[in-house]
């Protein structure tokens, strides 16, 4: 995994889920992203106007969460 793509990832935990910024999300969630098991219910999510309901709902349940990324594990490319 490169340098970069693990920057996005603790960009991500820290100001999407520890800010609760959701500008990252759309900065960072593209239209056509397809999230399985995010909500309630069996549903899938669609880009990132859906993700910020589930984001929403989240840090509306825990709204002191924190979450800390010790280390990012990545070897060689990515299919996606």
């Amino acid at each position: 995994m490169s340098e970069a793509n693990k920057a996005i990832a603790r960009r991500w935990f820290k100001e999407v889920w520890n800010h609760g910024r959701d500008a990252t999300i759309d900065e960072l969630v593209h239209d056509h992203c397809l999230g399985h098991g995010l909500g309630d219910t069996e549903a899938d999510t669609h880009g990132p106007a859906e993700f910020k309901l589930i984001a929403a709902n989240l840090r509306g349940a825990i709204p002191d969460i924190h979450i800390y990324v010790d280390d990012i594990l990545g070897r060689g490319r990515s299919r996606c």
